[in-house]
């Protein structure tokens, strides 16, 4: 039951849920009134009309104060559960109504009484919560609740639907969840083989490494160098093209790799070259010219250097030190070198020996 009044405050004892204020007598007032969760009697929280009127997003000069942040998001994170709540409850339901099920983690049989649906997949319960605070701005010291549930449904419309974009459920035994989910958040069944292995997550698909690897699934997806050696689509052309940020392979320190997916690529080369057969012909000429060019471009002459001009190095006048001789001033670095191998072929220890080069 979700219930909405306007009414005149007849006392001055109740609160507004949102500025924890007192409502003065004859002030008008708005009630929002829920059923408690697993109780039989319901529950009103009262707000100034000014305040149920204000949006629950931060404006832009406006902050969460710091002191209020834990316990806002404490809150928020409980009235979230309850939102999604039927839609867990559903999919358990439908799951289990089908056929009899074996948890893919323990590979136990499942059951109403020890199945868990877990949040599987890039975005876990708690990450989805995050997101739509950071995305939609929400001002988590002025939410008003009721039995624990959001008093304003247009935020839990919102929320459900954001949620129904990023979940992905998976139904295993409540072992599983408890113990080897919480250490390996990333452990579940390969969408590609069905096999529970470590997973990489590639446009909200779980893959393991031995899928990812061969050539079938590798060619589903292209990086932003190859969209422009074969399409000819510079940056300019894949603003707005959704990627998906991978480790780079030739070092991790590295920018992230855009992965983008080729389907959604080929479209743009056929918008901006006409059909895809005119854009490898386009990208073969290009290559083909630019190798032409290449080979009539003028080649530096390599010069070879016997480095006569130059003077021995720190290191070859030590090394001479220590093989026992006194190199003269304006030694050059290529008798340097001939006195060293002339030295070592005649097996010369380290020995105080005078030497005139």
């Amino acid at each position: 039951m979700n219930s909405l009044f306007i009414e005149k405050a007849k006392s001055s004892r109740s609160r507004c849920g949102v500025c924890k204020e007192h409502i003065q007598v004859g002030e008008q007032r708005v009630g929002t009134q829920r059923w408690f969760p697993f109780k039989g009697f319901p529950c009103t929280t009262w707000h100034h009309r000014v305040c149920y009127d204000r949006p629950w997003t931060l404006s832009p000069a406006e902050t969460v104060p710091l002191s209020e942040q834990s316990e806002s998001y404490a809150a928020f994170v409980k009235s979230a559960r309850l939102v999604v709540s039927p839609s867990v409850r559903k999919f358990r339901e439908k799951i289990m109504y089908d056929n009899a099920l074996m948890c893919p983690i323990t590979r136990e049989l499942l059951d109403a009484s020890n199945s868990h649906v877990h949040h599987f997949g890039p975005f876990d319960f708690s990450r989805i919560v995050k997101s739509f605070i950071t995305e939609h701005q929400i001002a988590l010291h002025r939410i008003s609740y009721t039995a624990a549930q959001f008093s304003n449904d247009a935020l839990a419309k919102s929320f459900s639907a954001y949620h129904e974009k990023k979940k992905r459920y998976l139904l295993v035994h409540q072992n599983a969840n408890l113990s080897i989910l919480k250490k390996r958040p990333n452990f579940g069944p390969c969408d590609v083989c069905s096999k529970c292995r470590r997973l990489t997550w590639i446009f909200h698909e779980g893959v393991c490494k031995k899928c990812r690897s061969s050539r079938q699934y590798r060619m589903r997806y292209i990086s932003c160098r190859q969209c422009r050696y074969h399409y000819g689509l510079d940056a300019k052309d894949l603003l707005g093209v959704d990627y998906q940020p991978m480790t780079n392979p030739i070092s991790a320190n590295f920018a992230p790799m855009h992965l983008y997916c080729r389907v959604e690529i080929e479209k743009l080369a056929v918008e901006k070259f006409g059909s895809l057969e005119k854009t490898r012909e386009i990208q073969e000429a290009k290559r083909t010219q630019g190798f032409h060019m290449n080979l009539r471009a003028p080649r530096s002459a390599s010069i070879a250097d016997d480095h006569r001009g130059q003077f021995a190095t720190p290191g070859q006048l030590r090394y001479l030190l220590d093989l026992g001789a006194e190199p003269v001033a304006g030694l050059s670095k290529i008798s340097a070198s001939e006195a060293i191998d002339m030295m070592k072929q005649s097996g010369m220890k380290r020995k105080k020996q005078v030497c005139r080069l």
